[in-house]
């Protein structure tokens, strides 16, 4: 009887939080955000505690995309699914993906990681010159440049970007006013309903099985 019952509760678990991915995808839709009248999903990185806004902002200077992000948290009228409004983004704003190094070479710098090249690679799957790029949930990243946020800059006159089209980083000059897009995020943990759920769940079957243990 006892082990009946943990494995409806474990099935009943499943069903509640869905199907489990991969352990590399952890991208989940937490919401939208209203921006110049329309409305855009909210992507929850549940690995690296990062939403991502699916919108590519375009024409701008490195300054101006810098500051575009910062301008988002008056912009956007954010409108989170029902279980998610808990989000503990407290202290952060809305700014550019973190480029985390550089390197060096004969010829050009690159960048050595960030948190862009992450979403490529590690949570959408993608591959170095990928020629079916798979955007998961989103439907608003172009397949183009953008730019990422210079934790270092080597220089102010050159500006970090990713390259979504093909997996690819570097540098370019900052002051390029198009062609070259640009993506907000924002740090922060945002739980997970389906989560809770099995947590309250298993809480409830430990409950009943004392229960079971009780009578002998």
């Amino acid at each position: 009887m006892q082990k009946r019952l943990l494995a409806v509760l474990f099935v009943f678990g499943l069903i509640v939080a869905g199907p489990a991915g991969p352990a590399s995808g952890s991208l989940v839709r937490v919401g939208t955000a209203t921006y110049g009248g329309s409305d855009y999903k909210l992507i929850y990185d549940v690995e690296d505690e990062l939403t991502w806004l699916d919108y590519s902002n375009s024409g701008a200077t490195y300054p101006a995309s810098l500051a575009w992000a910062a301008s988002l948290e008056a912009a956007l009228t954010i409108n989170l699914d029902a279980g998610y409004s808990n989000a503990s983004w407290a202290g952060t704003d809305w700014r550019l993906p973190a480029a985390f190094g550089y390197w060096s070479n004969n010829s050009s710098n690159n960048v050595s990681s960030s948190e862009i090249e992450g979403l490529y690679y590690d949570e959408l799957g993608n591959e170095l010159n990928d020629a079916s790029l798979n955007f998961g949930d989103f439907d608003n990243i172009e397949s183009n440049y953008h730019y990422i946020e210079a934790m270092f800059p080597i220089s102010i006159s050159y500006a970090p970007y990713f390259n979504f089209d093909n997996g690819t980083d570097g540098f370019v000059t900052s002051s390029v006013n198009g062609g070259i897009y640009a993506m907000a995020v924002r740090s922060g943990a945002v739980p997970e309903p389906g989560t809770m759920a099995i947590v309250a769940i298993g809480a409830a079957g430990l409950v009943r099985r004392r229960g079971f243990f009780h009578r002998g």
